[in-house]
């Protein structure tokens, strides 16, 4: 049976991930399909991307991945336009029977910019999650 504490050496990142949740879950989702290739420590896997925040994502995948894994994310969302594409680092929150949960903790501005457009293009209300990307963007330095 895997222990639900954190290994040493990540306890603080529990208090950092116990932020974020606090404001994933203030964070608006927005449910996309698109494809999602996880790496870690040379192990890649591919997964389908079944909603997103601006924090974070829920992907379905079973190939391994446990909470507390600092891990690689690259997605792709394909629109009527374009696909999109991501480059994220993660660390892996939760794990149930149909994926991950991952929170980001890393992601250059390209990125932050297809996160933001993807936003527009599927979340009920893009204005709100582009107050909630400023207000993000305005405090992440603080950390």
């Amino acid at each position: 049976m895997r222990s639900t504490e954190a290994p040493k050496g990540r306890r603080n990142l529990v208090f950092f991930l116990e932020d974020l949740m606090k404001e994933r879950r203030r964070g608006e989702r927005f449910k996309l399909n698109g494809t999602a290739e996880i790496a870690r420590d040379g192990k890649k896997s591919k997964g389908k991307l079944r909603d997103l925040s601006i924090n974070g994502a829920f992907i379905a995948i079973h190939n391994g991945f446990e909470p507390y894994d600092d891990i690689d994310i690259a997605i792709t969302v394909r629109s009527d336009r374009e696909n999109l594409a991501a480059t994220l680092k993660g660390v892996v929150s939760r794990k149930d029977a149909d994926g991950i949960g991952v929170q980001f903790t890393g992601m250059d501005m390209n990125s932050f910019r297809v996160i933001r457009d993807l936003a527009k293009l599927y979340a009920e209300d893009p204005k709100k999650i582009e107050k909630e990307m400023k207000r993000l963007n305005g405090t992440s330095t603080t950390r």
